[in-house]
């Protein structure tokens, strides 16, 4: 999970509205879908559960996040903040679509984190 915390710290710089679908900001992006699934169910990462049931997914849980150690806790909150870029910069170019998604995925750190 640390790897992948890297590669968002490294990768969350590019997101901005001129490079977001560059490779590597594509790599942060990869990185960051990647801690997103281990927050929850790989069947609901897949698509076979819908979006609605997402709530339900991860807070049926009776697992306390809090009570991992503060790098995990870093790297959950680094992950949400390199999406809220991504949000942003396809907000910035007018992609609709691709600011839904990366909303809907920010659900998923807003639910489990808060």
């Amino acid at each position: 999970m640390l790897a992948h915390g890297t590669s968002v710290a490294l990768g969350e710089p590019l997101a901005t509205k001129d490079t977001w679908q560059h490779d590597l900001a594509r790599m942060g992006l990869g990185a960051i879908r990647t801690i997103l699934s281990l927050l929850y169910d790989s069947e609901l990462h897949a698509g076979l559960v819908p979006i609605q049931m997402l709530k339900y997914t991860v807070t049926a849980t009776s697992y306390d996040i809090t009570l991992l150690p503060a790098s995990i806790s870093y790297v959950f909150l680094g992950a949400a903040k390199g999406l809220l870029r991504f949000v942003h910069a396809a907000n910035q170019v007018g992609d609709e679509i691709s600011a839904s998604v990366f909303r809907s995925e920010l659900g998923v750190f807003q639910c489990v984190l808060l």
